[in-house]
């Protein structure tokens, strides 16, 4: 085998490792993020309607910079976003 023919063969076996390598940080990648889909679900189903909103208004209170407690759920609930997205605001 020729010098040319050895080094062709070298950077082949280097772009398959380097693509094998990338389809298994993309399966890796899915992986995480169904796994984070599934934390955020079972989390959404385990806190009552009452913490949701409890958490919505501390969140609009803190973008807000508003005084803690005097956010009201009238008010939340009509804003853009209202309870649910203010209670998955961070």
């Amino acid at each position: 085998m020729n010098t040319s023919m050895a080094q062709n063969s070298s950077i082949t076996t280097k772009d398959n490792s380097a693509h094998e390598e990338y389809a298994v940080l993309a399966r890796i990648s899915q992986d995480l993020d169904e796994l984070e889909r599934r934390r955020n679900h079972n989390e959404d189903a385990m806190l009552t309607e009452e913490e949701k909103t409890r958490t919505a208004l501390e969140n609009y209170e803190r973008f807000f910079k508003l005084t803690p407690g005097t956010a009201t759920v009238k008010k939340v609930k009509a804003s853009y976003a209202g309870i649910e997205g203010w209670w998955r605001w961070n």
